[in-house]
């Protein structure tokens, strides 16, 4: 392309790499670049203006996609907030009282995934 800047088939060439490779910002302006600089081959220039199609079709549902799983993110932390938010209005209205954690920690099961601490009642009576 540094050589011969209206060679169509490099920037096609070029687009489908950055593609192959997910970077489609890349490969429109690859694309694109192809269209503006090669006016030699019209065959050509129709491949590349469907490469440029493709590639914003592409990138749209990308984003999309990515808002979503955003979208969805932020409601599953909406909604472990709500729910922390109400226990919490639940537990102070029936005068429930949590003491410092503590946890029997150790032993062979230690770090096992299935492994589960037991919390016990102190001499005050809390948890």
């Amino acid at each position: 392309m540094t050589l011969n800047p209206s060679n169509a088939k490099a920037y096609f060439h070029a687009a489908k790499a950055c593609i192959a490779l997910k970077q489609l910002e890349e490969a429109l302006d690859y694309a694109e670049r192809g269209v503006v600089n090669s006016t030699d081959n019209p065959k050509q220039n129709k491949i590349l203006a469907d490469l440029v199609g493709e590639i914003k079709t592409t990138h749209a549902k990308a984003l999309a996609k990515e808002k979503a799983k955003r979208v969805e993110r932020e409601a599953k932390e909406t909604y472990e907030r709500l729910q922390a938010e109400l226990l919490n209005s639940i537990v102070s209205k029936k005068g429930i009282k949590f003491g410092p954690p503590v946890l029997e920690m150790g032993g062979e099961n230690q770090g096992h995934p299935g492994y589960k601490a037991k919390p016990y009642v102190d001499d005050d009576g809390e948890l």
